[in-house]
C-alpha cells in the first residue's frame, strides 16, 4: 500500500460519494495525503484521481508523486533547470 490505512479509506468514501451522486471533490483535484514507506515511515505525496470510461465500464486512474519532488519542480522546472517566469523563452 503506498497511500495510509486513514487515506485509503477516506479516498474509497470519497469515490463511492462520487459514484453515488456524481459529485466529488476528488475527481481532477489534487489531493496531498501521507505515503508509506517499505520501513512504515511515512512521506507527504500529492494524488490526483480522474475517471474514464472502458468498455462501458466506469475506471479510476491516479497520479502520485512525493510532494518535495513537486516543489522543486515548482520552483526549478521538471528537469532540475530554472523556470522561464515570462519575457524571452529562450529565443535564439
Amino acid at each position: 500500500m503506498l497511500m495510509s490505512d486513514v487515506d485509503a479509506e477516506h479516498q474509497a468514501n470519497r469515490l463511492l460519494e462520487y459514484e453515488s451522486s456524481g459529485e466529488s471533490e476528488t475527481i481532477a483535484q489534487m489531493m496531498e495525503i501521507q505515503g508509506v514507506r517499505a520501513d512504515k515511515s511515512t512521506f507527504p505525496i500529492e494524488l490526483v484521481m480522474n475517471e474514464f470510461k472502458l468498455a462501458g465500464r466506469r475506471m479510476y486512474a491516479g497520479i502520485m508523486r512525493g510532494r518535495d519532488n513537486a516543489k522543486r519542480e515548482r520552483t526549478t522546472g521538471p528537469r532540475g533547470g530554472d523556470t522561464i517566469a515570462g519575457g524571452d523563452r529562450g529565443a535564439a
